[in-house]
């Protein structure tokens, strides 16, 4: 960045300080109830992978016992 679109957002809180930090509390609060949403999301979309994985399981073991230990003929 450069010219005078350049901005210096650290002097700005640093001389804002009263008027900035409720707007970074807010952005912390914010980013930690974000933060909260994602973690229950990913565990939400483990636990289906987790239901996936084990019904591939039992169907490829069914299969498998399907096509090589029912169909032995003497």
């Amino acid at each position: 960045m450069g010219g005078a679109a350049s901005f210096d957002w650290f002097a700005l809180v640093k001389e804002g300080g009263a008027y900035c930090a409720p707007l970074l509390l807010g952005a912390v609060f914010w980013l930690h109830a974000d933060r909260a949403r994602l973690i229950a999301e990913l565990k939400s979309r483990d636990e289906k992978l987790e239901a996936l994985a084990e019904r591939v399981i039992t169907i490829a073991t069914e299969l498998r016992n399907f096509l090589f230990n029912e169909r032995k003929t003497p």
